[in-house]
């Protein structure tokens, strides 16, 4: 089977001894659900591939940072592909290389869009309330409540993430809230506590948010009064959170943390002319998915849409451990310098 696999991999850039091409690849556009835009952060990553783009075909790399094929290659991969799936008079492109690729952007595209992995991942990543600054304000009083033991302040988020979704309910709590006013914490798999100063905190971050998004609009920049002053009501009511609030803001900065940085495979294959019947369906936990995608590009490619079989494979999705707090201030110290 003639398969193509793609790699997006947000880890650091491999340093080599030549000019760094920034690249236009933006995750705004990837996570859009909008298959236009979804197809631009493809193309990006295409024409500048750093290690954030791989391609494989028949279980060797054919594209990458420091990997493409020869035109030859390229057009023999595109006969392989239209010939098997029906079109038999060929392909016959002046640039195999961009056509192929446009090929493979354009399948990952119409896959990703068509499944739930990256407004699942989205969502996930959306829990980051807090940012890094927050989560270290909230860790220390953690470890405050926790009579300044750092070890027990880690346990006690340790435990709570193999905690279903019935949420963390220490002794003496009443119970948990399921309030779900709180836009982006609303995908939480954690119950909110009862805690004034968590309902506070979370207000005064909903409107610095609404403010941001309002000057943002009007070409504005930021009033560094207002910055200051959220900021300052933030630190206050950190400051009288409880355990239970604590640990539910950080545990729900920790999974937003581990869908952060992950890598993610669609592998496929187009289907034969004596396959293109079969049922589309979407990839669950037992098999994978199968859908027509439309490839027609510059006239160049067919105008019917090819049946694809297709997987989404998520990798590096691990569980941060509470420790990873530890020295987060650090790390945060460093932006502050940044621009001076």
């Amino acid at each position: 089977d003639k398969q193509s696999s793609y790699m997006d991999n947000n880890s650091k850039i491999q340093q080599q001894d030549q000019d760094f091409t920034p690249s236009n690849y933006s995750p705004l556009d990837l996570f859009s659900s909008n298959t236009i835009r979804i197809q631009k952060a493809m193309d990006d990553l295409s024409q500048n591939m750093q290690n954030n783009f791989r391609v494989w075909c028949n279980g060797k790399q054919i594209f990458g940072e420091y990997e493409t094929l020869s035109d030859h290659l390229c057009r023999k991969i595109l006969d392989d592909i239209f010939l098997d799936s029906g079109n038999h008079r060929g392909v016959h492109p002046s640039s195999p290389k961009t056509t192929l690729l446009n090929v493979i952007t354009r399948t990952v595209s119409q896959v990703l869009e068509r499944e739930s992995l990256l407004s699942n991942m989205l969502s996930m990543q959306q829990l980051d309330v807090i940012d890094g600054d927050g989560a270290v304000q909230v860790y220390e009083r953690l470890v405050r409540l926790c009579e300044g033991s750092y070890v027990q302040a880690e346990k006690t988020l340790d435990d709570a993430a193999t905690i279903a979704c019935d949420g963390l309910v220490l002794s003496g709590e009443e119970g948990a809230s399921t309030d779900g006013s709180h836009g982006c914490l609303d995908s939480s798999p954690y119950n909110m506590p009862k805690c004034n100063s968590l309902e506070n905190l979370l207000d005064e971050i909903d409107q610095f948010q609404t403010h941001f998004g309002t000057r943002m609009e009007e070409g504005l920049s930021l009033d560094k009064d207002v910055m200051n002053a959220s900021h300052d009501k933030c630190i206050g009511f950190v400051n009288h959170l409880s355990k239970e609030a604590c640990v539910y803001l950080l545990q729900n900065w920790l999974l937003s943390l581990a869908l952060c940085d992950v890598s993610f495979f669609v592998s496929f294959r187009f289907l034969l002319d004596h396959e293109q019947e079969v049922t589309e369906e979407f990839q669950s936990c037992d098999h994978g998915g199968i859908a027509p995608c439309s490839l027609q590009n510059d006239n160049v490619l067919p105008s019917h849409a090819i049946a694809v079989q297709y997987e989404v494979k998520v990798v590096d999705c691990d569980p941060k451990p509470a420790k990873k707090l530890r020295g987060r201030g650090v790390v945060e110290s460093k932006f502050k310098y940044i621009n001076k």
